[in-house]
């Protein structure tokens, strides 16, 4: 299923430093070989898992599930689960807190009672890839890319499976049209909007309602994980990092960097090298 391989666990505590009024990430985690459990336990806030390799048995309240490489189990704060036994088990995890995290659960049909999502093997790379190049001052952002696009590539499939419309596919094809096009210094909300087909206003307050974010703060987000990525594989030109993921500006892009990351971008790539936080192995065939 996945097609990146890390080999030992990684651990990405995020301190609280921004609004709650979207999501905010309190912790990305890699698990190589993690712990079964019995017991129930709960949790203070959300959380999603995603299988990353192997199985796991998972019981809650109301029901019990073996999940494989793929599949998502999303924990809401306070709910009781248990991983009594499982083989060859590695897997993901990012708890996260703030409003627009109960209004996306609601919005996908994540409850205590309908917590498993099978066969999104599709984010696994995205999110091995993100916590791979992640540093304890990007991991924040990083993560929270990554839970914006699960939420999005579950809320696209139901729309596809149900084939009815929803408001919520006008963000899913926003953070998709981004995500295809943050290299072009130009990109604005209005040519998003013409792209897509909307109203500028209509798709602008949209996409803060569904997701906590505007969109130019979407656009910054996705080209600020990407020059992270570029730094973090060895690119050591700010000016071509900048380039690279859509800035005309190296200075503008270097505030921009260090306001996402508290570094600037000069000090994160010293930091990759410091913590030894390389880039993925390469796909296999």
């Amino acid at each position: 299923m996945a097609t990146i391989e890390l080999s030992h666990n990684i651990c990405r505590f995020i301190p609280s430093s921004h609004s709650s009024d979207g999501i905010s990430a309190v912790d990305f985690i890699y698990e190589k070989k993690p712990k079964f459990f019995e017991e129930y336990r709960t949790e203070p806030v959300f959380r999603v898992y995603a299988v990353a390799t192997g199985t796991v048995r998972v019981r809650t309240v109301y029901q019990e599930e073996t999940l494989t490489a793929g599949d998502l189990f999303f924990v809401l704060p306070a709910q009781k689960y248990a991983f009594p036994d499982g083989k060859g088990l590695t897997y993901l995890y990012i708890s996260y807190h703030g409003v627009a995290a109960g209004r996306m659960c609601e919005q996908i049909g994540a409850t205590f009672r309908n917590c498993f999502f099978r066969g999104y093997g599709e984010c696994l790379d995205d999110l091995l890839r993100a916590i791979a190049i992640s540093t304890e001052s990007s991991a924040g952002l990083l993560a929270e890319s990554c839970l914006l696009r699960i939420f999005g590539t579950i809320l696209s499939g139901a729309d596809r499976a149900s084939n009815k419309p929803d408001p919520a596919d006008s963000v899913t094809r926003v953070r998709k049209y981004v995500e295809d096009h943050y290299q072009e210094p130009d990109l604005r909300v209005a040519g998003i909007a013409e792209a897509l087909s909307y109203n500028g206003n209509y798709l602008s307050s949209r996409f803060r309602l569904e997701t906590g974010f505007t969109i130019g703060q979407y656009i910054q987000s996705i080209r600020i994980q990407n020059a992270c990525a570029l730094a973090a594989s060895g690119v050591s030109s700010v000016a071509d990092i900048a380039g690279m993921t859509g800035f005309s500006d190296p200075q503008y892009f270097s505030r921009v960097f260090t306001r996402f990351t508290k570094l600037s971008p000069k000090q994160f790539m010293k930091t990759c090298v410091r913590d030894g936080s390389n880039p993925p192995a390469a796909p296999r065939g």
